[in-house]
């Protein structure tokens, strides 16, 4: 006879409680990028489901439209969530606001892009790294980077920083890349800061696709959106390791 399964804790409840709210809720947490099927514009669309009538309706159709529902998760998600440190990192992400997630990627690009800032002679150029990235995770950057993340620090080499960083870039639109509308979805976030987001998407999708997918539709398409690449390189192992310690040295639970 089997033994029952332990209650989950209030904490784990309410992490898992996050995690269908998005399947069932979607409207209040994509990024408008994906209501391209509506004939609305995004913000109209969102302030239409905040209607009780329409709520539920438009929610079940957005839901079913992305394929939320037909999401799958590991069978054994609940007895890892005991065990995998990346889901649980992965499952506290989702709870975030969008403004926290993107402030965490900024330090993480910062990291990732510090080979390159290192190597610019103009000092406009490192002015204008700090400035899109943010005065802290340039720090951050510049403070641990070597010592603690030498594998994540490689993983942006692709990335052409100097591009971004010229005057005139087609990159000069982005602004307040951490800023959220009404409804909590995330405006585009730089270039830069993407290269962090890519990565938290990647330590999620290792964690569990159907968690990945959840987190990725809180920011911009980059299917759609000039500048962006849409892959994301798997995380090698140490890089996950890395990227474990950064969460913990940045004070996310698990």
């Amino acid at each position: 006879m089997s033994r029952p399964s332990a209650p989950l804790n209030r904490d784990t409840a309410a992490q898992i409680a996050r995690m269908a709210e998005c399947v069932i809720r979607p409207l209040e947490f994509v990024h408008d990028d994906y209501l391209s099927h509506s004939p609305l514009d995004g913000q109209a669309f969102k302030k239409l489901a905040a209607f009780p009538a329409f709520c539920t309706p438009l929610n079940q159709a957005f839901s079913r439209n992305l394929g939320l529902k037909q999401l799958s998760f590991s069978k054994d998600f609940l007895r890892e969530l005991d065990e995998n440190v990346a889901l649980k990192i992965t499952l506290r992400l989702l709870q975030y606001e969008t403004a926290e997630i993107v402030t965490l990627a900024r330090h993480c690009a910062a990291i990732q892009l510090f080979p390159q800032i290192r190597l610019c002679v103009l000092k406009s150029k490192r002015k204008k790294a700090e400035t899109i990235l943010g005065s802290d995770a340039f720090l951050t950057a510049m403070r641990e980077a070597q010592a603690f993340y030498p594998c994540l620090a490689e993983r942006s080499r692709a990335f052409q920083l100097d591009e971004v960083l010229r005057p005139n870039s087609d990159q000069e639109g982005y602004e307040n890349p951490d800023r959220e509308t009404s409804h909590g979805a995330a405006q585009n976030a730089h270039p830069t800061i993407w290269e962090g987001l890519k990565t938290f998407i990647a330590f999620a999708r290792r964690a569990d696709p159907g968690c990945a997918t959840l987190f990725s539709l809180r920011f911009q398409n980059p299917m759609t959106t000039a500048g962006l690449t849409s892959t994301a390189p798997t995380l090698t192992d140490m890089q996950a390791a890395e990227l474990t310690t950064f969460f913990r040295n940045r004070g996310v639970p698990w």
